[in-house]
């Protein structure tokens, strides 16, 4: 399992209640495959309300990608809280998932 502490890049709308969202992620992104999840500490809910799941759009370079939709209270306060701020730091844990990673052994979880 890891944590992170990840820096928000990019947050645009996309339109009709979508998003995609890119964080720096070098100790995640390395790992992650498109379809794994993260789970995501979402500003401003951090003692209310457990970290949400999200699925990985895509990762590489260091940057891992989200495309999501602002529904619920845990996608609306992450639009909400990150997309004014482009570098708001984001708490992330992955490593709940077992896959191979783009064709070989994953040397960690993700």
């Amino acid at each position: 399992m890891t944590v992170e502490k990840c820096t928000v890049v990019e947050h645009r709308e996309l339109g009709s209640g979508y998003f995609h969202i890119v964080f720096d992620a070098p100790g995640i992104a390395g790992a992650a495959i498109p379809g794994q999840f993260v789970h995501v500490r979402v500003p401003g809910l951090e003692k209310s309300a457990l970290r949400r799941p999200f699925s990985v759009f895509n990762a590489q370079d260091g940057r891992l990608e989200l495309l999501y939709k602002s529904v619920g209270r845990g996608a609306g306060a992450l639009d909400r809280e990150a997309v004014p701020k482009r570098t708001h730091h984001v708490d992330f844990v992955a490593g709940l998932d077992r896959r191979e990673r783009r064709g070989a052994a994953a040397d960690g979880l993700v």
